[in-house]
């Protein structure tokens, strides 16, 4: 009796066991955020009647096992969901793994055997070489004797070192194939490792029923960046933007002909709902940098980026990759990897360093409005997991724009082409760099900057050669000369700019007066041609209406005072390298 009980314990305690059921699955739909994807896949599984334990494999080990979820119409019971690693899938004993390693064997087999010949070989080498000696203690030897003897030596020598010389460069040959089925096989583990996992899902059935499976899970390992074209073939103020998106797979999971959707939402979103903060206002800051074109009240409250593209790079998602890496340093212990390793540190270092167990894929910080944006992608996709960005299309704008110039011949022989384009709010973009093209003539890369707080987006579209600026100083009318204690710098300079083009152009043109930080020093302003002059910076800006073909000429003049014993630095410089011989 107490058998009976124990035994009913021992059947109420544990779980009957399952029927294993390996299921197929496929991704349908992907929606890529700026870092993370959510996944979603589909898989129809016959279940028996009872409990069913369903195992999906091939599946990303970058997944967040939290974020699994499982969905399906028919009325049966969701036990439980997990997630557990697949080292079966690294035995290789079939498909290209199980050839390579095969053919890797044979290769090592081979490289044995002709060892053991060599060294047989160099056993009878020394065997001949401790015989050679004819003379020796016996002299009787006559000369045919001598001769014959030696003949046999010179043409057995000739056949080892023959057999010697095979035998190297059939190793040699054969080293080298095995240096490249081994780098084979360091890729196919490496890729084999991303896609470890498998999702394991218990279900309880009444009957013996077929089910759809649709399964949801967020992967790290991917993302998207935007990318913008500019085009204008005029000065008319049209302007086609083309956003696009490159989007990368690192997931270990190739996405076949999926559905696809980009969003700039924040995929670890929380279910509790957001608090406010008081909302403080102040004036936006703009460091000033030969990038940028800084804010000016006086310069018409325009805001031009001109960018560096001198971002700060930052990794995410660290805990999945390191995740990965710690599958990758497994199994390549575990299959002995790193046996037969080239001598030597620099070898080794070129090796570890072309072995794959690393991503090559970082990361930007950029700032994105709280309230996420969705693109849905009309065209199915297909990226695989190679870490190599693909462009995607999301969607063609035609912008109505403005366009002027701004000249600063003091600094640049060029005039450059700006754009401003009214309303960009509601396009949705999100920062990214821009190629920029103007007359069907490709002109450099810009970068869009959404925190803009203005309802109007500056962009530069380059320099505009068809523009002629220059600044040139009139030496009839500049002159330095010594008056009692003081010496006196005049300086005039002419600024021409001229419009090769067939149609009207507006243009700022700048330049500046020196502005003196010393009480012994004296600026004074003889002739600035009627610009405004910003007191604080000495800065000066006309603003330039040129018809077709048409040219300006501008003057300004100062004269600095200053004790005769010193002196002033009037001209700047810019540093830059040479060849010094």
């Amino acid at each position: 009796m107490k058998t009976l009980i124990a035994i009913g314990i021992l059947l109420t305690s544990f779980p009957l066991l399952a029927n294993e059921i390996e299921g197929q699955s496929a991704i349908d739909r992907v929606k890529i955020f700026l870092t993370g994807a959510q996944v979603e896949r589909s898989s129809k599984v016959s279940l028996k009647a009872g409990r069913n334990k369903v195992i999906l494999s091939d599946i990303s080990a970058k997944l967040d096992e939290k974020s699994i979820q499982v969905r399906f119409k028919e009325d049966i019971k969701l036990m439980s969901v997990s997630t557990e690693l697949d080292y079966a899938i690294f035995e290789g004993k079939e498909g290209k793994i199980g050839q390579l390693n095969d053919s890797l064997q044979l290769i090592t087999a081979r490289i044995q055997q002709l060892n053991d010949i060599k060294s047989a070989v160099n056993s009878e080498k020394e065997v001949l070489n401790k015989n050679k000696d004819l003379g020796g203690a016996n002299s009787n030897l006559t000369v045919e004797e001598i001769e014959k003897a030696a003949n046999f030596y010179r043409k057995r020598m000739e056949k080892i070192y023959k057999e010697l010389t095979e035998i190297k460069n059939e190793i040699n040959e054969l080293n080298k194939r095995k240096w490249m089925i081994q780098a084979k096989l360091d890729v196919l583990n490496f890729k084999e490792s991303t896609k470890s996992n498998q999702i394991i899902i218990i279900l309880d059935s009444k009957t013996a029923t077929a089910v759809d499976l649709n399964i949801e899970y967020f992967v790290s390992g991917c993302g998207w960046e935007p990318n913008y074209n500019l085009r204008a073939q005029d000065l008319s103020g049209k302007i086609l933007m083309e956003y696009k998106a490159k989007v990368f797979n690192d997931t270990g999971n190739d996405w076949n002909n999926v559905e696809m959707v980009l969003s700039t939402g924040n995929p670890n979103l929380s279910a509790t709902f957001p608090e406010l903060s008081p909302w403080y206002l102040n004036y936006q800051t703009y460091v000033q940098t030969k990038g940028k074109v800084a804010q000016n009240k006086d310069r018409g409250k325009k805001n031009y980026y001109i960018p560096e593209n001198n971002m700060n790079w930052d990794m995410v998602v660290q805990n999945n990759e390191d995740k990965v890496r710690e599958i990758q340093q497994e199994v390549q212990m575990n299959a002995g990897y790193f046996d037969n390793l080239p001598q030597g540190q620099d070898a080794r270092f070129k090796y570890f360093q072309n072995k794959p167990n690393k991503t090559n894929v970082v990361y930007r910080t950029i700032e994105v409005s709280h309230l996420s944006t969705e693109f849905d992608i009309e065209e199915k996709y297909t990226i695989p997991s190679d870490r190599n960005p693909y462009l995607v299309d999301i969607k063609e704008h035609e912008l109505n724009g403005t366009f002027e110039y701004v000249a600063v011949p003091k600094m640049e022989r060029d005039a450059f082409l700006l754009a401003q384009i009214p309303g960009w709010e509601q396009l949705d973009l999100v920062p990214g760099p821009t190629r920029v093209y103007f007359d069907g003539t490709y002109v450099g890369e810009s970068w869009i900057d959404t925190r803009n707080v203005e309802d109007t987006l500056g962009l530069s579209f380059g320099r505009d050669s068809k523009i002629i600026v220059s600044r040139d100083l009139l030496s009839e009318f500049s002159n330095k000369k010594v008056v009692g204690n003081n010496r006196k710098d005049s300086y005039t300079y002419e600024l021409t700019v001229k419009n090769t083009r067939n149609n009207a152009v507006e243009m700022d043109l700048h330049d500046q007066i020196p502005i003196s930080k010393d009480s012994d020093i004296s600026v004074v302003v003889d002739e600035i041609s009627g610009a405004q002059k910003e007191e604080e910076t000495g800065i000066l800006t006309w603003k330039v209406k040129l018809g077709p073909n048409e040219s300006k000429k501008y003057k300004i003049s100062f004269t600095i005072k200053y004790p005769k014993n010193r002196k002033v630095q009037v001209r700047s410089f810019r540093t830059i390298s040479c060849p010094s011989f």
